[in-house]
């Protein structure tokens, strides 16, 4: 038996989690970390001056999406600072397992290099609801990426074995080599 499934259940903080701070907040990332969550997912995109951030919700303020907002202005209409990708890596490094929720494929690649130059490879899992960008992705990363493909992004997470990275496949179905 793997030490993993020896120490039961993994604990994942959805968006930083939301207990002691609304979640998706460097507060709730801090919060997490410190109460000892062993994954924080964090809900990637891009603004349009090119900012990765931790966002769960695709558009903010009067339904603009976050791809049309510069960081400045997106962070205006959050009515709080909003945490940048990369300040959250250098929060989880060492600290927690980063669990990158994919929605947008045109960050996909710069969101996966910068978790795996920060975090390492075996730091981070990948999640998205789009079977062409987990394939994308596995195919681009280094050996011990995790990338699974879930219609419930945030609660499916692959467990890691000898062979390297492992997609499920949707629903967790099953195994894709």
């Amino acid at each position: 038996m793997s030490d993993a499934a020896r120490r039961g259940p993994a604990i994942s903080a959805h968006r930083g989690g939301s207990e002691n701070a609304p979640g998706g907040t460097y507060t709730a990332y801090r919060s997490a970390v410190e109460a000892g969550a062993e994954y924080a997912e964090i809900d990637v995109r891009r603004t349009s001056d090119g900012i990765l951030v931790a966002r769960h919700r695709a558009r903010a303020g009067w339904g603009r999406a976050v791809a049309s907002l510069s960081y400045a202005r997106l962070c205006d209409l959050a009515g709080f600072e909003v945490p940048r990708m990369a300040e959250v890596l250098q929060l989880l490094a060492g600290r927690a397992i980063g669990h990158l929720d994919l929605n947008e494929a045109d960050c996909a690649a710069e969101a996966v290099g910068a978790a795996a130059d920060v975090l390492g490879p075996a730091g981070f899992i990948v999640t998205t609801r789009d079977g062409k960008l987990a394939a994308s992705v596995k195919r681009r990363t280094r050996a011990g990426v995790d990338v699974v493909v879930t219609d419930c992004p945030g609660r499916a997470l692959a467990p890691r074995d000898e062979g390297g990275p492992r997609t499920l496949g949707r629903g967790g179905s099953g195994a894709d080599r």
